[in-house]
């Protein structure tokens, strides 16, 4: 490209009015779901003054603005017909969740058919998948299933299990928007009948190029297993999902969403470039997007992206975008009628994302980069690009950047709201591997389509392996980084709102870019970045945090760059509280002992600027699972640390003493948690603290007398709180000015306890807990220390 040549604006895109009526049609169906709204009398006259409005629009506006108003108005009372329509699809599917939640709880499982929908793959709950329930009268709905091994994608089952509706929780109510009325856990199998017919001879070629690949054998392989086949239980048993999440490239082998799309549209883009007339090019593209998804086993979630995603490529190919637009809004909001649960399904709206954004502002970003590559080769002056082919290659590189920088802004709310993470290296992982995964699907396709031809087959596969290995080296060393990604507690809708608006108002103004400005705003938007992370980094003030994690622990100790986490809690919560507190690196990770809603979110931990060592009681680590091991080898890149009685721990001005226990310990029980004595400082600003995991009376007033432990500010009270957790004796001694409980709204242990609250309150101490008022902050004081929660945001008091 030569720099003086004047980069042309592209053509603002038409957005058509099918658009709008998507969107407006998502956001409905999802609201009735989310809320099970079933039909009732009030719903259906609400829907029925709607139609009124709706038809009557058309006719108001001819009589009082003319024609042209007519026009638009007939518009809006399609959007308005469509999302009337929409609603009552949603209040029956709504209704019929709740009918067959309520038989599930009432009755047998045996009088049910069971049909796994997708492959079973390793969670929180074993195996899990996503299943389908049918009663003999017709009545069905989607479950979660917990299921044993050796069952298969389209298996149908008669079992003998347990079914859990959905909780009046966040979590209940996500899985109500996707159409999903609770989990069936499966006991015991009492039939299993794999898929026949066309399906079941798809699936059978598809086990018989699993065994060929032989996923289990390596990363490679289980990459290749996921990309190809779109078989996702390798990659999630060896901690391949978490990687490809760090590095922002998820999508690459998430076959139900935006991994048809980028296929498609690195495809056509290639296609375009070719001599051959339109209709061999779409040929062409729907030929592979079907052998792929062929390849997968025909999930419903992949034929679903690929009739949008071909549809667009299509569109695209025959040079008629605009149409592809319209043909895919008018393609979702069918399927949206059809199932109306796909309003919640995350690959759905990956998919769709994807696809309409790509439609919209693929040319747009390959102008903003064609305008910053332009004035950043003039500044460093670089040598003009000459040759025909290098520009052909630049081109190339530039618009496959600007499709995956599009596709992922498009999915940016979806993945932040169902992962809480965000990837700071998405850019250049993509840019360095869409490349080489591109190759491995092809030769990945052609080694499992000629598995029965060794010598080529093995041919392919070899090269499919060099492929594999050339996407995980880049994607390793990137994952390594500092601030290769952070957790974030984003709101999903504030941030799917804000992307909507700046979106609208892009096209709106759809503006001319000067290369200078774009350059000098991108240099401002660093500049601002480096302040953001200075300040969170090493101006943090000193303070205890008991976040609010759940029903388990989760202590961050904290004084400006110096920072030192006690427990991790069950599950991300704890991860999404470090991100909203800005927490970047730790010194340590104190697990105080082994139980899970202590080290479970462990795993989920995923700090920029890394952390130190991982800590347990002499003897725990020992006892340790591969999965613990493996985890604190990730974050501090060594094993697990060991300390005994009277160790200390330094996080910048406080120093935490290990109090408990006295020897060697497994980790196993409540009474091995290690009990730790915070202090900070001495005179006006100090501050004491007793840390007590999950230890018990005993334990505790053995410890704090051994120490003469006595007048304490804090004290974060063992075992939840529960009617155990300590004596009256050990009350009064320690004296704590505050006790803090960590406890789960709604948890089934009754935590914390009446008991164990009157004994704390006898004993002079106001008594928090995490359920009702969310993080609670601790920070010394001149008269004494300052309390405030995350669930009041407000100071409490100077409590002296």
């Amino acid at each position: 490209m030569s720099r003086s040549r004047v980069i042309e604006r592209p053509i603002r895109p038409h957005v058509p009015v099918t658009l709008v009526a998507l969107v407006c049609l998502i956001g409905c169906e999802r609201t009735v779901l989310r809320l099970s709204l079933a039909p009732t009398w009030s719903l259906l006259l609400v829907v029925g003054l709607g139609a009124v409005v709706a038809a009557a629009l058309p006719v108001l506006a001819r009589r009082r603005l003319g024609a042209a108003a007519a026009r638009r108005a007939a518009s809006y009372r399609a959007v308005l017909g469509t999302c009337l329509v929409g609603i009552l699809v949603a209040s029956v599917r709504a209704g019929m969740d709740v009918r067959t939640a309520q038989r599930l709880g009432k009755g047998s499982l045996m009088d049910w058919r069971v049909e796994v929908v997708s492959d079973p793959i390793p969670g929180d709950y074993g195996l899990s998948c996503h299943g389908h329930v049918v009663a003999a009268d017709g009545l069905a709905s989607d479950v979660w299933l917990s299921v044993p091994k050796g069952v298969s994608l389209r298996d149908s089952l008669r079992v003998v299990g347990r079914f859990t509706p959905n909780g009046d929780d966040g979590r209940g109510r996500a899985s109500a928007a996707q159409g999903i009325c609770g989990r069936v856990r499966i006991v015991h199998i009492d039939e299993q009948r794999p898929a026949r017919g066309p399906i079941g001879f798809v699936l059978k070629l598809r086990r018989l190029c699993l065994s060929h690949i032989d996923p289990t054998s390596s990363d490679e392989r289980a990459l290749v297993a996921g990309g190809v086949l779109g078989y996702p239980s390798a990659m999630a048993s060896r901690g391949l999902r978490g990687l490809f999440s760090r590095c922002g490239v998820s999508h690459l082998v998430a076959v139900s969403g935006g991994h048809l799309v980028i296929l498609s549209w690195l495809v056509s883009r290639l296609l375009l470039r070719s001599r051959l007339n339109p209709k061999a090019r779409i040929s062409i593209l729907q030929l592979i997007l079907v052998t792929f998804v062929v390849a997968c086993g025909v999930p419903v979630s992949a034929l679903r992206a690929w009739a949008m995603a071909g549809i667009a490529g299509g569109a695209q190919l025959a040079g008629r975008r605009s149409h592809g637009l319209s043909s895919v809004a008018v393609v979702g909001c069918l399927m949206l009628l059809v199932d109306p649960a796909l309003s919640g399904r995350l690959g759905f709206l990956l998919s769709l994302s994807s696809v309409v954004a790509l439609c919209l502002f693929s040319a747009y970003a390959s102008y903003l980069l064609s305008s910053f590559a332009s004035s950043l080769a003039c500044l460093l002056h670089l040598p003009a690009l000459t040759s025909r082919r290098a520009r052909s290659i630049a081109k190339g590189l530039r618009d496959t950047l600007a499709a995956t920088l599009v596709a992922q802004l498009a999915c940016a709310p979806l993945t932040i709201g169902a992962f809480s993470e965000l990837s700071l290296v998405s850019v250049p992982a993509n840019l360095l591997v869409v490349p080489a995964f591109s190759a491995l699907i092809g030769l990945g396709l052609v080694s499992c389509l000629l598995c029965w031809v060794p010598l080529v087959s093995g041919a392919a596969l070899f090269a499919t392996d060099a492929c594999a290995a050339a996407v995980m080296v880049p994607l390793r060393a990137l994952s390594s980084l500092p601030f290769a990604s952070v957790v974030v507690s984003w709101d999903a809708a504030v941030v799917a709102l804000t992307m909507a608006s700046l979106a609208i108002l892009l096209l709106w103004l759809w503006p001319h870019v000067s290369p200078r400005k774009l350059l000098r705003g991108s240099a401002v938007a660093l500049l601002l970045g480096c302040v953001l992370v200075v300040r969170c980094v090493f101006f943090s003030p000193a303070g205890l945090y008991v976040l609010d994690v759940g029903q388990g622990d989760a202590i961050l100790v904290r004084d400006g760059s110096r920072a030192v986490l006690v427990d991790t809690g069950p599950d991300g919560a704890c991860a999404r509280e470090l991100a909203r507190l800005g927490v970047l690196r730790l010194d340590a990770i104190v697990l105080t002992h082994l139980h899970d809603d202590h080290v479970g979110g462990l795993d989920e931990l995923s700090l920029p600027l890394g952390c130190e060592r991982v800590i347990v009681a002499r003897g725990v680590a020992a006892s340790m699972s591969r999965r613990l091991v493996d985890e604190a080898r990730r974050l501090t890149g060594r094993d697990p640390d060991e300390i005994s009685l009277g160790d200390a721990i330094r996080a910048g001005s406080f120093s935490l003493r290990m109090l408990w226990p006295e020897g060697e310990v497994s980790g196993k029980t409540n009474a091995d948690s290690i009990e730790l004595l915070l202090s900070l400082g001495e005179g006006e600003h100090s501050m004491s603290a007793l840390l007590t995991g999950d230890a018990e009376r005993d334990e505790t007033e053995r410890a704090t007398r051994d120490a003469d432990v006595r007048d304490i500010d804090v004290l974060k009270v063992g075992h939840h709180g529960s009617k155990v957790s300590i004596s009256p004796g050990t009350a009064r001694r320690l004296s704590p000015v505050l006790s803090i409980a960590s406890a789960g709204e709604g948890n089934d242990y009754g935590h914390p306890s009446a008991e164990c609250v009157q004994i704390l309150e006898d004993a002079g101490s106001t008594f928090m807990c995490t359920k009702d008022v969310g993080t609670i902050t601790v920070r010394p004081g001149v008269f004494g220390i300052l309390v405030s929660t995350s669930g009041t945001a407000r100071v409490l008091a100077d409590v002296a």
